[in-house]
C-alpha cells in the first residue's frame, strides 16, 4: 500500500515484479483524518478463502479499523470503531477459535 496525492492506493504485484494488471487501486482518502497508522494486515475475515486487508487510521479523536476486498470494494460491516478519545499506533489480528465446554 503506499500514499499518493493524499489517496491510499493497493499494489499487486506479479511472480516477476511487475504491477498486475488493474492496479493500483484508490482505497479512500484520508481527508482531515491522519495517516494509516501500523502495517495493514490481511485475514480471511468472511471465510471466502479469499484475504481481506485490515488497516487502522485517525480522524479526529476516534480510531478505526477498515477492511477492503482485494478488488478495493470495503468489507461489510467495516470501518469500525476501535476507540475514542485516544489514538492508536497498532492493531493486532489473531484467529481466535472458541470451544465450551459442552462442544458447542
Amino acid at each position: 500500500m503506499t500514499l499518493f496525492d493524499g489517496e491510499f492506493r493497493l499494489h499487486l504485484f506479479t511472480s516477476t515484479g511487475s504491477e498486475q494488471a488493474g492496479y493500483p487501486i484508490g482505497l479512500f482518502s484520508p481527508g482531515s483524518g491522519y495517516l494509516v497508522f501500523g502495517p495493514p494486515m490481511s485475514a480471511d475475515l468472511d471465510d471466502d478463502g479469499d484475504l481481506e486487508m485490515i488497516m487502522g487510521h485517525y480522524v479526529s479523536s476516534v480510531s478505526y479499523a477498515a477492511a477492503y476486498h482485494h478488488d478495493g470494494t470495503i468489507v461489510t460491516g467495516f470501518p469500525i470503531t476501535i476507540a475514542t478519545t485516544s489514538q492508536l499506533f497498532y492493531l493486532g489480528l489473531s484467529n481466535i477459535s472458541y470451544h465450551s465446554e459442552h462442544g458447542s
